[in-house]
């Protein structure tokens, strides 16, 4: 009697750019980072709310200043880190596609 332990893979997560999230993932995003959505319009999407500046956030989000501007801030981070990532990305996929 063999036992066979397979290696689960680790599911990617697609790595979603604050700027591509719809409405639900953005709020899920914020929520994961401990920032309170409620607030939040359901017409704002990531696009929109990338577009907005910190006091516009303050205004339309119904945040308190010091709020929006966390929230300012968390939204562009997490765009680098994203962004630094997909290039990475496509460094090693063209790397890879030359190797072939």
């Amino acid at each position: 009697f063999f036992l066979v332990w397979a290696k689960k893979k680790k599911k990617k997560k697609n790595l979603v750019s604050p700027k591509e999230m719809n409405h639900k993932q953005l709020v899920s995003w914020l929520r994961s980072q401990k920032i309170s959505a409620d607030s939040i319009p359901k017409s704002i999407d990531g696009k929109g709310i990338m577009r907005l500046t910190a006091k516009q956030m303050r205004a339309q989000c119904f945040y308190e200043e010091d709020a929006a501007l966390d929230v300012f801030k968390k939204l562009r981070n997490e765009t680098d880190r994203v962004g630094k990532i997909q290039m990475e990305q496509r460094k090693t996929q063209k790397q890879m596609n030359k190797a072939k």
